[in-house]
């Protein structure tokens, strides 16, 4: 029981430490772009705005793809 809790606190922090990893890359980008943030959405949906706002259409590339070419 000791190890399955210790598993589960593992994988929480892992994912919670995964998770807004772009967050300063598109808060930048959005208040460029639209001149404030949304930050309480998803990164996967602030970057398909982003693109259709750009580019007209959103990408299927990989994440980290996707924001190097936004970086651009």
């Amino acid at each position: 029981m000791k190890k399955l809790i210790i598993f589960l606190v593992l994988l929480l922090t892992c994912q919670s430490a995964n998770a807004g990893q772009y967050t300063s890359t598109l808060d930048k980008i959005e208040n460029s772009l639209f001149g404030f943030t949304y930050s309480n959405e998803s990164e996967t949906a602030r970057v398909n705005r982003i693109e259709e706002n750009v580019y007209g259409k959103s990408s299927t590339a990989q994440m980290p793809n996707r924001i190097a070419k936004l970086k651009k």
